[in-house]
Parts: structure tokens; sequence; C-alpha cells
């Protein structure tokens, strides 16, 4: 395997025992960025008395400074009630409109200094979590509708990692590289995209989600703590230019609460980098909303949702058709 970065100078050693993690001779690299969202509702049904439309915001994290985040509603002589919501870490705008005439626009900035994180673990973590840490991270050792802990399907496979094991690093390592060798980055055919560990494990092929679901499902059942992360990638390219969708990656916690990157999905389609996207991530993203079953503010008719990075527009309680278009700047 490609060692990506020079000879490690420095290390930092987490609270409480948990392992070392480490920064290089190479500092971070660093962006700042403006991402345009701009999100259209086409079309709406006649008589529609109130739309409502949730849109996510930027996440502020340590590796991200959040310098700003607005939302301008393009919505003719409709009344709007924008207000924000915040369910930390996570917070969206919800947007509602009376008497909506199509089309809507919502026009949404975002400006944010992104670094690239590097926090590879070095060495095993040396213990095991602690009763008081597992109680901490309950949400994130459970299940989620698609993403089980146990499953017919999962059960022999979870076995086949790492068996024996119980260094929480060690652990998750294994699984990552379980992981990685036995999906493919895909689109074919239907299934994929939703994030479903059971349906992943078995067809061995996704996109991101499909990936980090199922590091999510094997860590988890074996007492690790993971979670999922939601947002942008950005192209590496400095300037300007189109964002294509979004991409999403996992997190597990160590003992004593540090929160490690695996980025699966990269690393399987740049093998050569596969070392490097097990607890290090590039500055080219941004990063908007952790977690899977998120319950949103007012309450949508269609209920908690998968995971949400979308704009999610309902209309009268009945799920719209939305279009998106993505820019972002270097400044």
């Amino acid at each position: 395997m490609t060692q990506i970065w020079p000879i490690l100078v420095a290390a930092i050693v987490i609270a409480c025992g948990s392992p070392s993690v480490h920064s290089d001779a190479v500092a971070p690299k660093s962006r700042k960025l403006t991402l345009t969202n701009v999100t259209t509702v086409p079309e709406i049904p006649a008589g529609t008395k109130e739309l409502v439309v949730w849109v996510p915001k930027a996440l502020a994290e340590t590796d991200q400074d959040v310098l700003s985040d607005s939302l301008d509603v393009s919505a003719g002589s409709a009344v709007v009630e924008k207000t924000e919501h915040a369910l930390a870490p996570n917070s969206w705008y919800a947007v509602r409109i009376t008497a909506p005439k199509a089309p809507i626009v919502l026009t949404q900035t975002i400006q944010v200094h992104r670094r690239e994180t590097l926090l590879k673990p070095k060495g095993p973590a040396g213990r095991d979590f602690s009763k008081e840490e597992r109680t901490a991270a309950a949400a994130h050792l459970g299940a989620h509708k698609l993403v089980p802990v146990s499953s017919p399907t999962l059960d022999p496979v979870i076995a086949l990692v790492g068996p024996g094991l119980t260094d929480p690093v060690e652990i998750a390592k294994a699984t990552y590289d379980f992981v990685l060798e036995r999906m493919r980055y895909s689109k074919d055919g239907q299934g994929w995209g939703r994030g479903d560990s059971t349906w992943a494990c078995d067809s061995r092929y996704g996109n991101c989600t499909d990936f980090h679901s199922l590091f999510m499902s094997i860590a988890r059942a074996k007492g690790v703590p993971a979670r999922f992360v939601m947002g942008y990638p950005i192209p590496s390219a400095r300037g300007e230019g189109t964002v294509g969708g979004y991409h999403c990656w996992a997190e597990f916690m160590l003992p004593g609460g540090t929160w490690v990157p695996v980025d699966i999905s990269e690393a399987d389609k740049n093998p050569t980098l596969a070392d490097y996207y097990f607890g290090n991530l590039t500055e080219d993203r941004i990063a908007c909303m952790r977690g899977r079953d998120i319950a949103l503010t007012p309450t949508p008719a269609s209920g908690v949702q998968n995971f949400i990075i979308y704009a999610l527009a309902e209309a009268d309680g009945v799920v719209l058709k939305t279009e998106r278009k993505l820019s972002y700047k270097d400044n």
C-alpha cells in the first residue's frame, strides 16, 4: 500500500488512555469556499394552501468553519415564513409559503473554511470503551431502519471481520478493509443509494451511502461507535465550477471521545489513497448533516428521513419534485 505522507514528527495524545492520532510534517491543506445551492420547485398543484421546504445548513465542526449560510427565497407575492431549526449538531431552514405559485426558487449560499483532516490513529487504542463512554455513545451503537446491527445476511459476514479482535482501532481498520475489499463503487441497476446495509452486503456494490452504511453496521455490531456524515464533494481543481451531487463518509469513535473519519468509497475509486482515507479526509468537501433517521421540525408528512442533504419540499403534505443546481467558487 502506498504511504501518502512523509515521516511522522508529531503526535497528540488523547485523554483517558486513548490511542494517539497524528498530523504530519506537511501542514493540513485548506480552502475557503462558497457553495451556491439553487433549488427550484417547478410545479405545485393548483389550490395548494401551504408549501413547506426544509433546507439543510452547513455543519460547524473542528475542520470546518462556517463563515456564513444564507437562504434567499423567490416566492412572488406569497407570504414566506423562514425559520431556522437546530437539533445539535444539525441545523436547517424551514420555509413556509402560503398560497404558493410555481416556480419557487430557493438560493442557499454557504461560505466555509474547510481544512484537511489528519487523524489517522497511531497504533491500537490500548483499552476498550468505559461503561460511561458506551452509555454516552449509545445512539451510535444501535440500529437505524436501514442500518441494522444484526440480520440473517449481515450476521455471518460480521463474524468474518476481525475474529478475536477486541481493540477498537483494530476492529475499525478490519471493518474498513473488509468493506473496501467486498464492495465496488457502481450505480448500476436499482437499490443503490439508500444506505441499506443488508442490501449492500448482499449486492456488494453501491455508492458512498451503501459503503458507509455497511461500515457502520459492522463496526456497531462489534462495539465500536460509528456515525454518518452527509455533505457535498468539491472538485479538487481550484477556481470555480459545478458540483455533481452529494457525498457522504463515516466516522468511528476512539476511547476518549475523538471521532476519526473514513471515506471508503473514495478509497475504492482511488486505490493508491486507501491507506490515507482511513483516518484522513481531503479538504475538498463541505459537511452538512450527521446521522440517519433524521426527525426534522416542523415534522414533515413524509415522516422521519432516512438521511437528508437536498431540500425536501411538501405541498399540503405531498412530497414534490425539486430541481437542483450546485456550483462552487474558491475565495
